[in-house]
């Protein structure tokens, strides 16, 4: 019987490395369709989506994926609204997404020119 390779790199997503940061007790997880009965204000499946694709702040709700299927630990709902809910009460402001940075860089470099550029004189004195 010959033994067949596996290519590493075909079979795991490079892009997005593997970070389990608890253990998983697979009998409290919870599917994402399921998920906004867990909270007591209502929210929409998509904003879970949202939440662990996007995230909100900077941090994302930490999920996994079995048999093409996604599930959340109530743990990691609750640590996701715990550090949201620190963001708040520190008054720190979130880490800035890239589209907003780029933003901000833009403003700010048109205000230097601005400053930079000598106002124009009427020259045309009648």
């Amino acid at each position: 019987m010959a033994s067949r390779s596996i290519d590493i790199k075909r079979s795991i997503d490079i892009k997005r490395p593997i970070d389990i940061k608890r253990p998983i007790d697979i009998k409290r997880l919870v599917s994402i369709g399921q998920a906004p009965k867990l909270l007591v204000v209502p929210v929409h499946v998509s904003t879970f989506h949202r939440w662990r694709t996007r995230g909100v702040c900077g941090i994302r709700l930490e999920t996994i994926r079995i048999g093409g299927r996604r599930y959340v630990d109530p743990d990691a709902l609750e640590d996701f609204a715990r550090r949201l809910t620190s963001i708040v009460d520190d008054g720190t402001s979130p880490p800035m997404t890239p589209s907003v940075r780029r933003r901000a860089v833009d403003a700010a470099e048109r205000e230097v020119d601005a400053r930079m550029t000598p106002a124009k004189v009427n020259s045309s004195r009648g």
